[in-house]
């Protein structure tokens, strides 16, 4: 790879896949923390984005690979960067139930825990979603507000009743949400599982 690179260097770190991939969207796909060092000590842009608008940070978070992110810390990528569909590092990680993906950005990186998306969801909302109750744990302890609503006034128990995870429901229950809360349509849990 270094071979590769001592010639035209600029041009081949801005090379593209059709999907706009650079080489280092592909290293963090393939979860190759070395291969990312030599790209980015070769000048390679880490927060560079693809054709979904992701930086290989966004992809590494997604994936859930903790060597990656916290190389990434190390050499300044952003954590604040939201992809097309307005999802940042922490929602990806939430999303795909990567807690201690979730503790590394926002211990190290200080990534905000209080990003919501374009219709209102919160981390939570995202964890509820997706049937994670360790990342919702680990978001109600890094201080993630329980009774927030999203757009529609449905709020993380709603979405976890909405798609049957019951595990969400109990955790949220125990951290004290209420079961008899009405979305804006005055829709309780109950009537979302039905």
């Amino acid at each position: 790879c270094r071979e590769l690179l001592s010639a035209q260097t600029a041009d081949q770190l801005k090379a593209t896949t059709n999907n706009g991939d650079t080489a280092l969207h592909l290293a963090a796909r393939r979860k190759d923390v070395e291969m990312a060092r030599i790209l980015v000590d070769y000048g390679a842009n880490v927060d560079l984005q693809n054709g979904d608008g992701q930086t290989a940070l966004h992809i590494a978070a997604a994936e859930g690979d903790e060597a990656m992110v916290k190389y990434f810390y190390t050499v300044r990528a952003s954590a604040s960067i939201i992809d097309n569909q307005d999802r940042t590092p922490m929602h990806l990680a939430a999303e795909n139930g990567h807690a201690s993906i979730i503790e590394i950005l926002a211990d190290k990186f200080r990534a905000s825990i209080y990003e919501r998306t374009k219709d209102g969801s919160t981390l939570m909302h995202i964890a509820s979603l997706s049937g994670h109750a360790e990342c919702a744990t680990t978001l109600f302890k890094k201080g993630v507000y329980l009774h927030m609503p999203n757009k529609g006034g449905a709020r993380s128990i709603h979405t976890a009743a909405k798609y049957g995870h019951v595990g969400i429901i109990s955790t949220l229950l125990n951290k004290g949400e209420r079961v008899d809360v009405p979305t804006n349509d005055n829709y309780t849990a109950l009537h979302i599982a039905v």
